[in-house]
């Protein structure tokens, strides 16, 4: 390993930060759990300096008042992956799902709803059922990135902030018809509120004026 490539693995590990946690040991293997730094390493030349974590939901004794703690490789550590806005999982997707206080290697095996899924882990060969809130999408920490890259972010709340000069929505009703509102949102609005899915707005709406009606007599 590259001394460069060293010194940016080891900056992730540094005392009291967040990690996840990967074990060799039977039945644990494809699982990762969330964990804190409490000894960074000491000396990476090698590759082989140890840090000594502790597990955010492993104990040590059967009551749970004690955090498990172990000294591991490097390897074996990674920085939690961002999480992010996930839409669906699709069929033969890898997935990591959340299972025994751990993010378990899986593979979707079917799509049984809008919001469920049957992921199959072959390292136990069983197949279970989980909601898209416990699921995310599989990745590996390569060479301090995420391999597939993560997904670009589609939050577009910040566009809608630039907008802080457009005023509270105004619903008026034409004459005709007091039920039906004659009112029009701005289309840069109604184009960010689309893609977020909104469906109640608090920004800019124009009133657009009644039409005259065509039927009425003039003098």
């Amino acid at each position: 390993m590259a001394a460069s490539s060293r010194d940016s693995t080891s900056q992730y590990f540094k005392k009291g930060a967040e990690v996840e946690i990967s074990s060799d040991e039977e039945g644990f293997r494809g699982s990762w759990y969330a964990g804190t730094v409490v000894r960074p390493p000491g000396n990476v030349k090698r590759g082989s300096a140890k840090v000594l974590v502790e597990y955010k939901t492993l104990t040590e004794d059967e009551k749970g008042t004690r955090p498990l703690r172990e000294e591991l490789q490097l390897v074996q550590l990674r920085p939690p992956p961002p999480r992010e806005k996930r839409r669906s999982f699709k069929f033969s997707e890898e997935v990591d799902a959340y299972y025994s206080d751990g993010w378990w290697e899986g593979i979707i095996t079917e799509v049984v709803g809008e919001d469920k899924y049957l992921v199959f882990f072959r390292g136990t060969r069983e197949q279970i059922a989980f909601k898209a809130a416990e699921l995310r999408l599989h990745r590996e920490w390569v060479h301090g990135k995420w391999v597939p890259p993560l997904e670009p972010a589609q939050d577009v709340t910040p566009e809608i902030e630039q907008h802080s000069n457009l005023h509270p929505v105004t619903i008026v009703t034409t004459p005709s018809s007091p039920t039906a509102p004659a009112a029009a949102l701005h289309p840069i609005v109604a184009n960010m509120a689309f893609a977020a899915g909104c469906h109640h707005l608090n920004y800019c709406c124009l009133e657009l004026p009644s039409k005259p009606d065509s039927t009425a007599s003039t003098n």
